[in-house]
């Protein structure tokens, strides 16, 4: 059952931030969990797992508020790469291939190409976007604790030994 307050982070290592599934959803514990790795990914090179948490985050937050566009527009362009990859990982093939459709508009997974593309008006690439964000909406929904929330805390659950949120002078040799 969610409670009507924040997850504060004061340095729980993931065991203890999963542990408070019972006083909060999945939609919080993942935000508290990316906006450490963010963090963390700021000084120190993150796992694969950690990666993928911080690329199907960012894409469902970019999307959510603005379609595929604003995650192409946005810093999120930066996991272009590996966000199909993500959402294979936890299971969501339909929004990977949605995601896919988004990438084969732009004809490249590469941040930097992809700012030069984007910055380019084509009509054709928007009517894929428009598609492609409608896709999304009605596969991930806005409901705070959707398939796609709950998938990722189970990838999380599972993959618990690659991810440490804490941050890097905490557990960093």
């Amino acid at each position: 059952m969610a409670v009507d307050r924040e997850i504060v982070y004061s340095g729980q290592t993931i065991d203890e931030l999963i542990s408070l599934e019972s006083d909060f959803d999945a939609f919080e514990i993942l935000f508290a969990l990316e906006t450490e790795l963010s963090k963390k990914a700021a000084v120190k090179d993150v796992t694969t797992a950690e990666a993928y948490v911080l690329a199907i985050q960012a894409l469902r937050r970019e999307v959510d508020n603005g379609g595929y566009d604003q995650f192409f527009v946005n810093s999120s362009v930066e996991f272009a790469p590996i966000v199909v990859a993500a959402l294979k990982a936890i299971g969501c093939d339909r929004i990977a291939e949605v995601t896919s459709r988004a990438i084969s508009a732009l004809g490249t997974t590469n941040p930097d190409s992809i700012a030069e593309i984007i910055a380019d008006e084509d009509a054709e690439r928007e009517t894929v976007f428009a598609a492609c964000d409608d896709a999304f909406y009605e596969l991930a929904g806005f409901a705070h604790e959707s398939d796609l929330e709950a998938k990722l805390l189970a990838f999380v659950k599972a993959n618990r030994e690659w991810m440490d949120p804490r941050p890097a002078d905490l557990n960093a040799p």
